[in-house]
């Protein structure tokens, strides 16, 4: 979650400048159904937050900078692939997971 406080008149335009902190995960996993962004680090349960989930096998998202695990579901393979990235603020990370 991103803040920014600012003040406005009645009648004024203002054009207000918003830091996100955040970057953009391209991601690529033929053969896959589909393709899910979790935390990298993993709770007192031994389980990971996911931040989505898209059916397909290509995504473009973007992310607060931070380390995730992409993972691509496969169904005729039977099983998932893990792969690490790391997302920058204000950059493009490309990972294709096979």
């Amino acid at each position: 979650m991103v803040e920014q406080p600012f003040s406005i008149k009645a009648g004024d335009n203002q054009d207000i400048k918003v830091t996100l902190d955040a970057g953009v995960l391209a991601m690529s996993a033929p053969g896959a159904y589909s393709i899910e962004v979790l935390s990298s680090k993993k709770d007192i349960e031994g389980k990971r937050k996911s931040l989505g989930l898209s059916y397909g096998d290509s995504w473009q998202q973007t992310i607060p900078a931070g380390d995730y695990v992409v993972v691509r579901h496969a169904s005729d393979q039977g099983q998932d692939k893990e792969t690490p990235v790391t997302v920058k603020a204000g950059e493009r990370a490309e990972i294709t997971v096979q």
